[in-house]
């Protein structure tokens, strides 16, 4: 038995050591905004983002933050940028405002905490209320307990008792978009919702994702005493993997219930950002 641990292990570490050895491809984000910024009109004023609201969840670092500021400089009308932190999106906004100075759009900060779902519940009738129309959605805020210091015995759980890694990462993703997908039927163009995903989804299954067999317990991904298992390497991939599983299905099943009630002008995208260096795998502090 310990032998065939050992060669799991070993396995892991070395798919582990081969995916980041493996050449990663790189973008020239200044042949992006020269590219986005040869199709506007400059006598009409007309920039690439013009007349577009986007609500990007995970908005003040990592991801996010890059995605706000390009799309700011390109001229999107409306940012809504969710964040847990007001100062820190009232520091986004000081900075977009400082650095793009010719900008044409405006950033509105909205506050939500990703492991409450009331909190989430909350921003998204914000939102609705101050927006009937809603072009794109990207749900990129993210949680990765991969490093020791927040590991611990007690289970890690939000507000509502679930699983901490797959209610910010998945369940509140999920309310989000459905409270919102009214908003983005309105929309005057083909509206987009982007779930920014991982290929680590492979590490799971999903047996995971389904309730159990009596019907008596929730799916085990979402669980709390999947915290208790924290402490091996390998379970904490997996229940980020569990999460980004979760997305991806979820993708799928909007889609294709968007296309039975023959609503053509929404769909759901998933995408990899590859290895990126972000904050995400400093847990919930």
């Amino acid at each position: 038995m310990n032998n065939k641990l050992l060669s799991s292990a070993s396995l892991f570490v070395l798919l582990v050591c081969l995916i980041i050895g493996f050449p990663q491809p790189t973008i020239n984000h200044e042949d992006i905004v020269e590219l986005a910024a040869a199709s506007q009109s400059p006598s009409a004023g007309v920039y690439p983002g013009c007349d577009t609201v986007v609500v990007i969840t995970g908005a003040t670092s990592g991801i996010g933050l890059e995605l706000a500021s390009k799309l700011y400089d390109l001229g999107a009308s409306t940012i809504v940028a969710i964040g847990r932190s007001k100062s820190k999106l009232d520091t986004l906004r000081t900075t977009l405002e400082e650095n793009y100075p010719n900008a044409k759009g405006k950033l509105v900060p909205v506050v939500a905490d990703l492991s409450d779902l009331d909190s989430v519940s909350h921003a998204a009738n914000i939102i609705k209320k101050r927006f009937k129309r809603i072009d794109y959605l990207v749900n990129n805020a993210g949680l990765h307990l991969s490093q020791g210091d927040v590991i611990s015995s007690s289970p890690l759980l939000t507000e509502q008792g679930y699983e901490m890694t797959f209610g910010v990462n998945y369940l509140s993703h999920f309310l989000l978009s459905e409270k919102l997908l009214p908003a983005l039927k309105n929309s005057k163009h083909e509206a987009r919702i982007i779930q920014i995903s991982s290929s680590f989804h492979w590490l799971s299954n999903s047996s995971a994702l389904a309730p159990s067999v009596d019907g008596l317990l929730p799916p085990f991904a979402s669980r709390g005493d999947i915290s208790s298992y924290m402490n091996s390497v390998l379970q904490r991939f997996r229940s980020y993997s569990f999460s980004k599983l979760a997305q991806i299905l979820h993708m799928r099943a909007l889609n294709t219930e968007l296309l039975s009630r023959k609503v053509n002008n929404v769909r759901v995208l998933s995408a990899c950002p590859g290895w990126v260096g972000t904050n995400i795998g400093r847990g919930s502090k």
